[in-house]
């Protein structure tokens, strides 16, 4: 028991020095969280990442941005005129067919008819023939290259492509557009209003990739567990009650509200087919097929 204590011990005081951090450092604040608009993906997302390509942008850093994605996340035999580019969203390449037409979610544009595509996907599902589309598009300019955009890199499935074969690159945003974001903030050291901004937009980019301080903060964990197998063995032991001790929390949760509910005169139907019972907890957190997880007090 008190080597277990031991291990709680050292697990609360690394969770604490992390907890410390983002109070010091003001890391729980995050503007495009306080306005509601994290998953936005055109609203925030696409326009963001076109922002910044765009050379002529309000941003003030040129082409440097736009070359930097190029360096990150296409390959070197594309050679595409940055200082000439132009970046837009929602680009309009007419009426939607089986073989053409929609909107593409970011493309830029440079002097030379090149261009870059980009299908921008945050939570959004594929669209049919929708990549397969913006290929065929691809064709009337002299040089392209095609980016399909995720939060982990995955490949654009056959509903979009119609499962035939054409080039494109996939790219995530927990690995290209990261690198490509630090990299904009070093470029945009002498400008503070626009390396702020994109410090924030980093912070959303690793929430939405699940690589925040929660990563750095469960690595230690892992770390200090694993110098002895005396942890090893604890943390398994703890490991076997962690669904008992969820199971005990959610039951003790309902109890206390249905408590406060009739203190405050409301008063609740016990009969209720759906009304909170502990086994329909245990089921919450047990592998069963057919659990119930529609409860509640009514």
């Amino acid at each position: 028991m008190i080597k277990i204590e031991y291990l709680l011990n050292q697990t609360n005081l690394i969770v604490n020095k992390y907890n410390q951090l983002l109070d010091n450092t003001g890391g729980r604040y995050n503007i495009f969280n306080i306005l509601g608009v994290t998953t936005e993906e055109t609203r925030l997302h696409s326009a963001f990442i076109s922002e910044l390509l765009n050379p002529k942008g309000t941003h003030g850093l040129k082409e440097k941005p736009l070359e930097a994605f190029i360096k990150h996340c296409l390959d070197d035999d594309f050679h595409f005129q940055s200082f000439s580019a132009i970046s837009k969203t929602e680009f309009y390449i007419g009426p939607k067919t089986k073989e053409s037409g929609g909107k593409i979610d970011i493309i830029v544009l440079d002097n030379n008819n090149s261009a870059i595509i980009i299908e921008n996907k945050i939570n959004a599902s594929d669209q049919e023939r929708q990549m397969l589309r913006y290929n065929n598009h691809s064709r009337i300019y002299n040089s392209s290259r095609l980016l399909y955009l995720s939060i982990d890199g995955k490949a654009p499935s056959d509903y979009s492509t119609a499962g035939i074969d054409f080039e494109y690159k996939t790219i995530s945003y927990k690995y290209e557009i990261h690198n490509w974001l630090i990299e904009c903030k070093q470029i945009a050291v002498d400008f503070p209003l626009v390396r702020e901004a994109i410090s924030h937009y980093i912070n959303l980019n690793k929430q939405l990739t699940n690589t925040s301080y929660m990563d750095e903060m469960n690595n230690e964990i892992v770390t200090f567990i694993m110098q002895s197998s005396e942890n090893v063995q604890n943390a398994f032991e703890l490991g076997k009650v962690l669904k008992d001790i969820k199971i005990k929390l959610q039951w003790e949760f309902w109890k206390q509200l249905e408590i406060s509910l009739r203190k405050f005169g409301l008063e609740l139907n016990d009969d209720d087919p759906k009304k909170v019972k502990h086994w329909k907890i245990k089921g919450f957190y047990e592998k069963q097929r057919k659990k119930d997880i529609y409860y509640g007090l009514w």
